[in-house]
């Protein structure tokens, strides 16, 4: 049996994450290892698809610490010997980080999916997916994708949502003696712009414990030990604390036992999709619900209205409206909502209220919970996410386009629709006079002498186009379909020119196509009634 090593060295939320991976590999019939962090390798333990998890000392290896570097050598060199010994057919990186990508290159493999350094240390993108990946990170995109999926992408695997779950080893019933549903609520989350206050988290949980219709049990790690005080004046019979009384576990074992959980974008959101337990996704600041909302079905997801949201990482906000604009009153009718103690929620224009589905392609995608008018911007992330679809997976049926409309059908009406196209017009007459260029190229007699010159002079002529290209489409919504693009080139390495030319000449004739297909799907759009 062929063996596989995944990398991930990232934080327990993205491992989660790439179980689905893990499980779709397994049914392929890979033995398959993981490299991880070691202090959030604990969760992987659920997966027995996994034959062997290897660990890194993150305070030794990736951050700096009082070891010399001599000794964090010595460490790694230890572990990537022993892997180097495995002769793994394959290597999965889905992950966008420079240790992991160093990683990938030492680390020998027959195959290697994902991003991964090369010897110049330049980054060479392995994939469709992973260069999809970071074409939107570095647009600052639309994402479009969860990265349960993208992860599988990667790795060439299409994840199926049965497969996406572990089992916790026993439940609890938290010694509670009534038949009210139980509601969890994790506040705390990795980032303080990815946690929702407090204090409007207390009034929520007072509201409820008031009337009386449910049990509420609070959850957190030791990080969360400072909020201890602030809730220790709750007195209820139907109030349980539980923040820094759970290893992971305890936690799993208690979070099986929910109705719902209510919660910023954490770890433990994750542990309660890939359980199945029904979520409220409260997401804030840099957190794309695309990538990172619950992978399972009904989810309900509160964002704030507001065009700034999701944010990039790095930026520090000095208003923080993504918070601000969530009410209490908002999680509160949401939640009522989830238990079925109200049948509606009210019309906001401050906040939005999705729910995640799985489209026709299998993927997950986050719709309106009640249909409404289709905006510009809706309009242009769902065709552009259409095309991507169709970019990214091999084996759609031929009618998917038309199952896709019908799908968002369901959740915008189509209406006044009056969309601009001509740019796009513009742009793809450019890309064609690139690609003829590079049909000159690979015309060209490439073993004549006489025609060097002119091999070079039209060389000159396509980097120069791509160049004005990528330049003139810079900051524009489409600039993803062309760093798509440049990250794939990154991946040609073939030493006959010919070859080199015909891979190029694949990737230009792809973003020809995704262009004019926008184009089409824009002009459609324009003409017809789709509601």
């Amino acid at each position: 049996m062929e063996k596989a090593l995944i990398i991930n060295l990232t934080r327990m939320g993205d491992l989660i994450q790439t179980i689905g991976l893990v499980k779709s590999l397994t049914r392929k019939g890979y033995k398959v290892d993981f490299l991880c962090v070691e202090s959030f390798s604990k969760i992987l333990n659920y997966v027995p698809e996994i034959e062997n998890i290897i660990k890194i000392n993150a305070d030794n290896f990736l951050t700096n610490s009082s070891k010399n570097v001599f000794e964090k050598y010595l460490e790694i060199e230890e572990i990537i010997n022993s892997l180097n010994q495995n002769n793994y057919s394959l290597l999965v990186n889905p992950i966008a980080s420079i240790p992991s990508a160093y990683l990938s290159f030492i680390i020998k493999a027959k195959e290697k999916k994902g991003i991964v350094f090369t010897k110049n240390r330049e980054q060479s993108i392995k994939s469709k997916w992973s260069a999809f990946h970071l074409a939107n990170e570095h647009n600052s995109g639309d994402h479009g994708f969860n990265l349960v999926d993208i992860f599988g992408g990667v790795g060439d695997c299409k994840i199926s949502r049965n497969d996406y779950k572990i089992n916790s080893k026993e439940k609890t019933d938290f010694g509670i003696r009534n038949n009210l549903p139980k509601i969890g609520f994790h506040i705390g989350a990795s980032k303080s712009n990815k946690t929702w206050e407090k204090e409007k988290f207390k009034t929520v949980i007072l509201e409820l414990l008031k009337e009386k219709c449910c049990n509420i049990i609070l959850f957190g790690g030791y990080n969360e030990l400072s909020l201890n005080p602030y809730f220790a004046d709750v007195s209820s019979n139907l109030f349980i604390n539980r923040i820094g009384k759970t290893g992971l576990d305890e936690l799993i074992s208690e979070i099986s036992s929910l109705n719902l959980l209510v919660t910023n974008d954490t770890g433990p959101m994750h542990i309660a999709a890939i359980q199945k337990i029904p979520i409220i996704d409260v997401s804030l600041g840099p957190v794309s619900l695309w990538e990172t909302s619950p992978y399972l079905e009904d989810c309900l997801i509160i964002e704030a209205n507001i065009k700034c949201h999701p944010c990039k990482f790095s930026y520090i906000c000095d208003h923080l409206s993504c918070h601000h604009l969530i009410q209490e009153s908002h999680l509160l009718e949401a939640i009522k909502y989830k238990l079925n103690l109200e049948n509606n929620l009210s019309n906001n224009q401050s906040v939005n209220f999705f729910q995640t589905k799985f489209d026709p392609a299998g993927y997950l995608h986050n719709v309106p919970l009640f249909k409404k008018n289709i905006s510009e911007y809706d309009l242009f992330f769902e065709l552009k996410r259409l095309i991507w679809i169709q970019s990214l997976d091999p084996n759609l049926e031929n009618d998917f386009q038309e199952k896709y409309l019908e799908y968002i059908k369901k959740y915008y009406f189509f209406e006044n629709i009056n969309l601009d196209f001509t740019i796009l017009a513009k742009i793809n007459t450019d890309i064609k006079y690139l690609l003829e260029k590079l049909k000159d190229l690979k015309n060209i007699n490439l073993n004549s002498e006489k025609e060097i010159d002119r091999i070079k002079q039209t060389w000159t002529d396509v980097k120069g186009i791509k160049e004005r290209l990528f330049n003139a489409n810079n900051k524009k919504e489409i600039y993803d379909f062309f760093l798509f693009a440049k990250f794939r080139e990154s991946s040609l390495n073939s030493l006959d020119i010919k070859n080199m030319i015909s891979e190029t000449m694949n990737i230009y004739e792809l973003l020809h196509h995704q262009i004019k297909s926008l184009i089409k799907l824009l002009m459609r759009c324009n003409n017809e009634s789709l509601s």
